[in-house]
């Protein structure tokens, strides 16, 4: 595996060029939303300039699941090293989002308000980010919700061999739901964020994490390129959502 630059001794090395992946979609990321807003508060429905850098979400779920590899892909496969996987996650997930996410309910409470989309929340689905019928009260949460299926999928990581056939079954099961032509919409809201083809963004991840471990030390780039521009959006007309 390459190193670019070592974080400390005896921890795993800092890929510089994956942070400036992570900031370039970051950016891209800010100019969908910019643009969003624009054509919201916008009358005369100005150009979209920035409808393609949505683009920057597919990456950031490739990277995720590249970065957990590389980071957790030599840990001793014991309870010890899953419980501090499990608590590192938590922590980084819940404690920037929930006082954001609270701050966001009373607020809502406090005025009687509703999300200006409508949309249908609950204190629930907000504090745990699961995906329940009803949504967290931040809309942009959705990635997180999958961030966080995909975390925990990963702690069977540490069960041994069992990881590997979960993850082809997984694989399979939204495969066969995308040739079944069934409409993910009409599903309860688990099932249909489970079968999201979008899941597979985070496999590739892993798989180019695990392919640049076998390969020569210069081929994590276009490896992890090649998964993000592979599981791409926008995807095949046959892959619902």
């Amino acid at each position: 595996m390459p190193t670019e630059a070592a974080i400390n001794d005896g921890e795993q090395p800092k890929l510089q060029w994956l942070e400036v992946g992570r900031a370039t979609a970051a950016l891209l990321v800010v100019l969908h939303h910019a643009d969003q807003a624009t054509a919201h508060f916008s009358a005369d429905g100005p150009p979209r300039y920035f409808l393609w850098a949505h683009h920057g979400v597919d990456f950031f779920f490739v990277l995720s699941g590249f970065i957990i590899y590389h980071v957790h892909g030599d840990d001793a496969r014991t309870a010890i090293n899953a419980l501090s996987y499990a608590m590192k996650r938590v922590s980084r997930i819940y404690v920037p989002y929930l006082p954001v996410a609270c701050a966001t309910m009373l607020l809502y409470v406090i005025f009687e308000n509703v999300p200006p989309d409508g949309r249908r929340w609950n204190v629930l689905s907000t504090l745990t980010l699961l995906p329940f019928e009803k949504q967290s009260v931040l809309s942009v949460a959705w990635t997180l919700t999958y961030e966080i299926i995909f975390y925990a999928f990963f702690l069977t990581f540490y069960l041994g061999r069992i990881f590997v056939l979960l993850l082809l079954a997984w694989c399979s099961c939204i495969l066969a739901a995308q040739l079944s032509g069934i409409d993910l919409q009409t599903l309860p809201k688990f099932a249909s964020v489970i079968l999201n083809p979008l899941v597979l963004l985070f496999f590739g991840g892993l798989a180019a994490a695990m392919a640049a471990r076998m390969m020569p030390g210069w081929f994590w780039r276009p490896a992890l390129a090649i998964a993000a521009v592979t599981l791409r959006s926008p995807r095949p007309a046959a892959w619902h959502f």
